[in-house]
C-alpha cells in the first residue's frame, strides 16, 4: 500500500524495498533540499528567454550551488575542531612511513584504499563524515565551473577567432618575456592541453581545502620522532653529533672512512658525509630522527607542489629551514613564471630540467623525495607511489600529461625547436606510452586507468567520483542513463510490485499506457548491461542530488530523442524519478513539479500522481496546482492519473484494466420476512432494513473522493474529462456495494464549484437509497411498541415529503437516456434496479395502508412499467428475481383487496381510483 494513501494510525506493511536506503536517508535530510531547488527555480525562469540568457543563468545558479556547499562546510568545520586536524589517511601514511623507516622506497608496502577508509571510517564521527560529504561536493561544483568555463563559451562567440586574436595580443606583450610567451602560446593554441590545465588547478584549489596542510605534517612527523619542530633548521643534526664524536675517539680530522660510524640506536653504517647527497652516493644510513627530518621536508615539499602554491613561497619555506638547495632542486627558485607553467630555464625552457629530475626521481631513497621530483618532471610513477586518494592519481596523470605535450610542443614548434635540446637519449617512457600515445582520448582512458587500478577501483566507483570523472570525460548524458538503467536493475531484482521507475527496454506503448501504479519491470535480459556499482547513488541522497542538478542545467532531460533512443530517456528519467520519491519521503513536496518538469509529460504525470493524495489543506493545493502549470506539468493528466493510482492503491481496483477488487452481485435494502406479532402488519413480514446505507466510509474512500476534488482548483478544466472520472468513481463505489461513499462523493461534487454532467443516473441510485435510508427512520417513529399501535399524525407531513422525493427519483430512473443494457453500468443496474424497485414496492404498500390509498395505482403503475420496458424486466430475469417481483405484487394486491375503500374515493390527475379494489363496493 503506498504510504501517500496511509492514515497515521495504518500500519506500513513491509516488502523488501531497493529504495529503503532513501527512505532512511530522507529523515536526515537538512535545509538544503529547498536552496537547491530555490535556485533551480531561479535558473528555470532566467534562462527560458534564449541561449544566451540560459548560459548567464547556468554559470550563476552554480555558483550559487557552489556557495550553498562552502557555507556548509565552514559550518561544519566551526561545529567541529577535530575536522581541523591532520587527516586519518595523512596520520596513516606517515605512521606507515615510521614504520618502514630505513627501507628504499621501492621496498615499502603502503595500506590499500580499502584499510585506509576503513581506518577513516572508524575514526570519524557522523560530523566528520558529513563534512566529507560537503568538501567532496563543493569540489564538484567547482569543477562543475571549471568545465562549464572551458567548454561552454557564451553562446555567439567563434573560438577560433579569440584564440588567434589572442596570440596575436600575447606576441605583442611578451615580446620581453619570451619564456613566458612560449608557455602561454601552448596553452591557448592547445585546447586540450588547456583543459588539463585547468583540472590541474582545480586539484590544487581542492587539496588546500583539506586538513593535510604544511604546518599540521610538520607536526606529524615531529610528534612521531620526539623532537622539537623548531630544531629543525640546521640539517642533519643527530648524524653530524655522531659523526663529530667518532672522529673526536679515532682522533681523525678529516673525513671518516666508509663503514666507521655507526648510529646509535640501531648499529646501522652511517654517512660519513654531509653533503646532500651523501645518502645516495655511500648508500649509508642516517641517525633515526634525521630520517624523521628527511621524510618531513620532503613530504611538505611535496604537499605544496600538489597544492599548487607558488615557487616563490616553497623556495622561502626551505630557505626559512637553511635547505635552499632543495628549491634549487626542483627548480623553485628560478625566475617567474606564469601560473601553472613548468621550470622554463635555462635556454632550453626546462626541457632538459625535466628529464634530470625525472630520472632523479627513479633513484630517490625517500618516498616524497621521489614525488616531488617526478611533481616538477612528470614522472607519474613516482607520485601515484605515495599517493593515498583519486584525486592524487589524476593528477599525476594529468601534470604527466601537460609536461610531456609541453615538451612534444617545443619539439615540434618551428619557433621553439631550436631552443630545446633533442637527443634520443633524453627520450624515455612516459606517460603518453602508458595511454598508447593517444593524447586526443587521454581523458577517457585515464579515467579507465583509474577504475582498473587496485589503489583506486573502489574510490572510482563511488558516487562522487562517477560524476567528476563524467564532468572531465564529457559524458554526463551517459552516466545518467546508466545510473537509470542500474535504478531499474535494483527494482527488477528485488521488488515484485509495480513501480513508477521504468524499465528502459520496456516497450513505449505499454509504458505510456501504464497503470496508475508504474508499470512492472521486464524480466528478460537487459539490452544494455551497466555494473552495479551504479546502483550506490540509491544509497547516496547527497550525491544523487548533485547528479540531478548537474544534469538538469547541464545536460539534456527532454530532448526529443528516436525512438531507438527511447530506452535511453527511460533511463535518465529514473535518475530524476528516484531524487523526485527521496523529496516525498522527505515530505518537501513543494518542488517537486520543478523537478518532474525536466522529465517526458507523461511520465512528469505518472511521478506527480503519487504526491497529490499527500497534499490535503485545499489552498496548499490550489497553489501546488499553480506550481505545476508554471512548470509545464499536464495538471488534467496528472489529476487523472492521481485519481487512478488512488483507485488502486486503496484496494477499490486491481489489474491493468482497474477491475473492481470485491464487487457485490446484490445489495440489500429490505430486511428478512417477519414471523409471529409483526407480520400481521406488514404484508409478507417484510420492510426495508434499519442500515440501509450499509458500512460507514473508510479512509480509503476518502482518498478516493479527495483526488476529485483536485478537479475544482482547474478553472479550464474539461468539464467532460471531470464528467467521466467521478462517473467512474461512483460506478467502482456502486459496483462494490459501497453506498456510503458514493453519497459522500455526490454531496462534495455538489458543494464544489465543478459542474458535473453525467450520461447516466447512478447519482440518482444514490439519492434514492439515501431516501429509502430516511423513510426507514422515519417509519420507525411512525410505528410505535410492541403493540403496533398507529400514530398517524406522528411523521405523516414527513413520511409525505420522503416519499414524494422517493417516487420522483424512481420516475428518473426508470427513463435512462440510453438503454442500459449497452453500456458498462449494465452489473450495476443489475445489482440495485431488482432490489430499488422491491423496496419501493414495499415503500408504497406501507403507505397505503396508512397513508393514501392511491399509492396502491402507483404500485400498479410501476407493474405496468417492468412489463413495458424490456431492459427493465430484464434485471429480474438475469438476476432470477422474477418471482420475488410477483411475490410482491400478490402482496400488494391482496392488501388493496383486504382494506377495500373505507373512505371517499379519490381520483388521481390521470383519473385513476383505487375504488375497483373494494371487493363490497355496489355498483
Amino acid at each position: 500500500m503506498d504510504a501517500a494513501l496511509q492514515p497515521t494510525s495504518q500500519p506500513m506493511q513491509l516488502h523488501e524495498d531497493p529504495l529503503q536506503p532513501l527512505r532512511v536517508m530522507a529523515d536526515r535530510v537538512g535545509k538544503e533540499v529547498e536552496e537547491f531547488a530555490e535556485r533551480l527555480d531561479h535558473w528555470y525562469t532566467q534562462s527560458s528567454d534564449n541561449e544566451k540568457a540560459k548560459h548567464k543563468a547556468t554559470l550563476k545558479v552554480v555558483s550559487k550551488f557552489r556557495d550553498i556547499a562552502e557555507s556548509n562546510v565552514r559550518e561544519l568545520k566551526k561545529q567541529n575542531s577535530a575536522a581541523l586536524e591532520l587527516d586519518q589517511s595523512t596520520k596513516n601514511r606517515i605512521a606507515r612511513l615510521v614504520d618502514n623507516e630505513g627501507l628504499r622506497s621501492r621496498q615499502i608496502v603502503y595500506p590499500s584504499a580499502e584499510s585506509r577508509r576503513d581506518s577513516l571510517a572508524n575514526s570519524s564521527s557522523s560530523a566528520q563524515a558529513e563534512l566529507r560529504d560537503w568538501q567532496a561536493e563543493l569540489a564538484t561544483w567547482e569543477l562543475v565551473r571549471a568545465v562549464f568555463d572551458h567548454y561552454h563559451p557564451e553562446p555567439g562567440t567563434n573560438r577560433e577567432a579569440t584564440k588567434k586574436k589572442e596570440l596575436v595580443a600575447l606576441e605583442d606583450a611578451d615580446r620581453r618575456t619570451p619564456k613566458n610567451e612560449v608557455w602561454e602560446r601552448f596553452v591557448i593554441s592547445d585546447d586540450l592541453a588547456r583543459e588539463k590545465k585547468v583540472v590541474l588547478k582545480w586539484l590544487q584549489q581542492t587539496a588546500k581545502r583539506s586538513e593535510r596542510n604544511v604546518d599540521s605534517i610538520m607536526g606529524q612527523w615531529a610528534k612521531e620522532s620526539g623532537k622539537d619542530i623548531d630544531t629543525w633548521t640546521s640539517g642533519w643534526l643527530e648524524t653530524k653529533a655522531t659523526i663529530k664524536q667518532a672522529k673526536l675517539k679515532n682522533g681523525v680530522e678529516g673525513p671518516l672512512a666508509n663503514e666507521e660510524v655507526y648510529s646509535r640506536s640501531e648499529q646501522k653504517l652511517l654517512v660519513t658525509r654531509l653533503d646532500p647527497d651523501a645518502q645516495t652516493r655511500q648508500q649509508l644510513a642516517l641517525e633515526k630522527p634525521d630520517v624523521y627530518y628527511e621524510h618531513a621536508l620532503w613530504m611538505a615539499c611535496y604537499e605544496m607542489l600538489r597544492r599548487g602554491e607558488p615557487l616563490g613561497e616553497i623556495n622561502d619555506w626551505f630557505k626559512a629551514r637553511n635547505q635552499g638547495y632543495r628549491a634549487i632542486c626542483i627548480g623553485a627558485s628560478g625566475e617567474l613564471r606564469p601560473e601553472g607553467a613548468p621550470n622554463m630555464g635555462p635556454s632550453d625552457f626546462g626541457y632538459l630540467f625535466r628529464r634530470t629530475t625525472y630520472l632523479a626521481a627513479q633513484s630517490t631513497i625517500y618516498p616524497y623525495e621521489g614525488a616531488a621530483y617526478g611533481m616538477v618532471s612528470g614522472n607519474f610513477q613516482r607520485i601515484q607511489a605515495i599517493s593515498s586518494s583519486w584525486d592524487d592519481h589524476l593528477y599525476a596523470y594529468y601534470n604527466a600529461l601537460l609536461l610531456s605535450r609541453f615538451d612534444n610542443f617545443l619539439l615540434t614548434e618551428p619557433k621553439d625547436q631550436p631552443r630545446a635540446l633533442k637527443h634520443p637519449q633524453f627520450n624515455f617512457p612516459g606517460v603518453m606510452e602508458h595511454i598508447n600515445n593517444d593524447w586526443e582520448n587521454a581523458t577517457q582512458k585515464v579515467v579507465e586507468l583509474l577504475k582498473q587500478d587496485s589503489r583506486t577501483s573502489q574510490e572510482a566507483k563511488t558516487p562522487i567520483k562517477l560524476i567528476q570523472s563524467a564532468l572531465l570525460t564529457g559524458t554526463l548524458d551517459e552516466l545518467v542513463s546508466n545510473v537509470g538503467i542500474a535504478i531499474a536493475d535494483a527494482i527488477q531484482a528485488r521488488s515484485t510490485l509495480p513501480t513508477f521507475i521504468v524499465d528502459p527496454d520496456y516497450p513505449e506503448d505499454a509504458v505510456r499506457e501504464a497503470g496508475p501504479d508504474g508499470i512492472f519491470t521486464c524480466r528478460g535480459n537487459r539490452s544494455v548491461v551497466v555494473p552495479d556499482y551504479y546502483q550506490q547513488f540509491l544509497h547516496d541522497p547527497h550525491a544523487l542530488r548533485i547528479l540531478v542538478h548537474i544534469f538538469i542545467i547541464l545536460g539534456s532531460p527532454r530532448d526529443p530523442l528516436s525512438k531507438q533512443q527511447r530506452s535511453t530517456l527511460f533511463a535518465r528519467g529514473n535518475v530524476i524519478a528516484a531524487y523526485v520519491e527521496f523529496l516525498r519521503l522527505a515530505q518537501r513536496l513543494s518542488p517537486i513539479p520543478l523537478y518532474a518538469s525536466h522529465i517526458e509529460q507523461w511520465r512528469a504525470s505518472m511521478t506527480l500522481a503519487r504526491i497529490l493524495p499527500e497534499i490535503a489543506d485545499p489552498s496548499e493545493q490550489e497553489r501546488y496546482v499553480g506550481l505545476m502549470k508554471g512548470y509545464g506539468v499536464d495538471v488534467e493528466t496528472t489529476i487523472s492519473r492521481d485519481f487512478h493510482h488512488v483507485l488502486s492503491q486503496a484496494g477499490l481496483v486491481v489489474g491493468r484494466k482497474q477491475e473492481v477488487a470485491q464487487p457485490v452481485s446484490k445489495y440489500d435494502l429490505l430486511d428478512k420476512p417477519r414471523k409471529g406479532l409483526a407480520a400481521s402488519t406488514w404484508p409478507n413480514g417484510q420492510h426495508l432494513k434499519d442500515q440501509v446505507v450499509g458500512s460507514a466510509i473508510r479512509w480509503q474512500d476518502d482518498a478516493v473522493v479527495d483526488c476529485l476534488l483536485w478537479y475544482a482548483h482547474l478553472p479550464d478544466r474539461n468539464e467532460e474529462k471531470v464528467s467521466l472520472q467521478v462517473g467512474r468513481a461512483l460506478a467502482v463505489f456502486l459496483r462494490a456495494g459501497n453506498v456510503a461513499a458514493a453519497d459522500k462523493l455526490v454531496a462534495q461534487i455538489s458543494d464544489s464549484n465543478m459542474s458535473v454532467a453525467l450520461d447516466h443516473h447512478l447519482p440518482h441510485f444514490v439519492r434514492l437509497i439515501m431516501l429509502f435510508s430516511q423513510w426507514r427512520n422515519e417509519e420507525k417513529k411512525f410505528i410505535q411498541g410492541e403493540g403496533l399501535r398507529i400514530n398517524a399524525k406522528a411523521g405523516g407531513p414527513i413520511l409525505r415529503d420522503i416519499l414524494e422525493g422517493i417516487t420522483s427519483t424512481i420516475s428518473i430512473i426508470l427513463e435512462p437516456t440510453v438503454d442500459p443494457r449497452h453500456t458498462d453500468l449494465w452489473d450495476i443496474y443489475k445489482i440495485y434496479i431488482p432490489e430499488i424497485i422491491l423496496a419501493y414496492l414495499a415503500v408504497l404498500q406501507v403507505a397505503f395502508l396508512f397513508s393514501k390509498r392511491e399509492h396502491g395505482i402507483e404500485a400498479m403503475d410501476l407493474m405496468v412499467a417492468v412489463a413495458r420496458k424490456e431492459w427493465l424486466s430484464q434485471t429480474f430475469q438475469e438476476t432470477k428475481r422474477m418471482r420475488e417481483l410477483v411475490d410482491r405484487i400478490a402482496d400488494v394486491s391482496r392488501s388493496m383487496v383486504e382494506v377495500g375503500e373505507k373512505s371517499k374515493v379519490k381520483v388521481t390527475k390521470e383519473g385513476k381510483t383505487a375504488h375497483i379494489w373494494n371487493l363490497n363496493r355496489q355498483g
